[in-house]
């Protein structure tokens, strides 16, 4: 079961928040002076970092004892690739995943380089106290950060108290916005109480609990893990096509739909629909054609921005293609059937059509920037009496 469900579960089971129990003995709250908040943040804001991946923005933060590993919740990383953390001082590391724990939505990372500067966060000891003081920090929603808000959603602050607790979880009224999660739930000694995780509305937030950490670095450390991401991302496209030959130009729609495996590994069902309308030529007074494709292809997603959607897309795949040609030809017929020598005559118009089916292999590639593709495919003939097509598309994501 996934931290959101069994979190929803204990808040609907409860007619309360405050009904959370208490385990284990609750420790003293350390004593909150005016201006707490300043001076946490001021002492524990360059330990918090800011993990950028192919998907958005989260925080972190150090722990352990390495300098090199980054806490932070499990669904900020779940991709598990093209992780890149940057420091308070607006150095960035490349990091990979060492350590995962799914079910707490709660990861490890490990900077390519240690910090030797850096200060990592305690976290604290027994169970928080319901209505102790706390302090978020985080980058509250970092990608929509430019021009008048320059410097206003990264390394930011968000106080409240802790409104229960659990074995797992402590809940909160600090308002939480995308791009906290991840970072630490501080008290105001400036202690880890947990990583912040997720919302459910009405200021009622949730923070999984530290008493979970050290289990966690405790693997990162011995057993460090390859994680190769998980989830699995589906995504629609929808855009016109340009299949080229040396006697036709079909223009037509495709429908596709891909389902991406750790934001790499794409599998593609692609639907097409081509018209062609040719000129007279020769005893064809009319020509047209119509082809329909149905594609199945498999490709790779090469990342090429850390922060904005930009791929370059490659792959191969085998099409199922039915193409039907029609003519109208020009047919000289004599008035009279029966007549051999200089008969008077006249021109018939009489529709041919040619259907064929094929299973040609698709080589194909292609750019996508921010949802918008441009791509191109190479359709290998498969029998004799076929010819190779080049396609061009451009599609749209939905």
């Amino acid at each position: 079961m996934t931290i959101r469900k069994r979190a929803i579960l204990n808040v609907v089971g409860s007619l309360a928040f405050v009904a959370f129990a208490t385990i284990g003995p609750a420790r003293a709250a350390p004593i909150c002076e005016p201006g707490w908040v300043e001076r946490v943040y001021r002492e524990r804001i360059t330990s918090i970092v800011r993990i950028e991946t192919t998907k958005g923005i989260g925080a972190g933060f150090f722990y352990g004892t390495t300098q090199r590993h980054i806490v932070t919740a499990y669904h900020v990383i779940a991709t598990g690739h093209e992780l890149r953390v940057v420091l308070a001082d607006g150095r960035k590391i490349p990091a990979q995943v060492i350590a995962t724990g799914e079910a707490d939505d709660l990861a490890i990372l490990e900077l390519e380089v240690p910090v030797p500067e850096a200060k990592p966060l305690v976290a604290a000891s027994g169970s928080p106290a319901t209505g102790a003081s706390c302090v978020a920090l985080g980058h509250p929603l970092a990608t929509h950060e430019g021009g008048e808000l320059a410097g206003l959603l990264s390394w930011s602050a968000t106080a409240g108290i802790v409104g229960g607790h659990n074995a797992n979880l402590v809940q909160t009224d600090a308002p939480i916005a995308p791009g906290y999660s991840g970072g630490p739930l501080l008290d105001c000694g400036g202690d880890v109480l947990g990583v912040v995780s997720f919302g459910i509305g009405s200021g009622v937030t949730f923070a999984v609990s530290a008493n979970l950490l050290p289990a966690l670095e405790a693997r990162a450390v011995t057993a460090p893990e390859v994680y190769s991401g998980g989830g699995v991302e589906s995504l629609g496209q929808l855009g016109v096509a340009f299949e080229f030959e040396p006697d036709h130009i079909f223009t037509g729609l495709e429908l596709n739909r891909s389902w991406t495996v750790a934001d790499h590994w794409s599998t593609d069902v692609r639907l097409a629909a081509y018209f062609w309308s040719g000129s007279a030529k020769g005893v064809a007074l009319t020509q047209s054609g119509t082809r329909y494709e149905v594609e199945l292809g498999e490709r790779y997603r090469l990342n090429l921005s850390r922060r904005a959607h930009f791929f370059l897309n490659f792959g191969v795949g085998i099409v199922w293609r039915t193409t039907t040609l029609r003519q109208t030809l020009a047919t000289v017929v004599a008035d009279d059937p029966a007549c051999t020598v200089g008969c008077s005559s006249h021109v018939e118009a009489n529709g041919t059509s040619t259907s064929s089916g094929r299973f040609p292999l698709v080589f194909f590639s292609g750019v996508d920037l921010f949802g918008i593709e441009l791509s191109y495919a190479y359709l290998l003939k498969t029998k004799g009496d076929d010819v190779s097509s080049h396609r061009v598309a451009v599609t749209f994501s939905f």
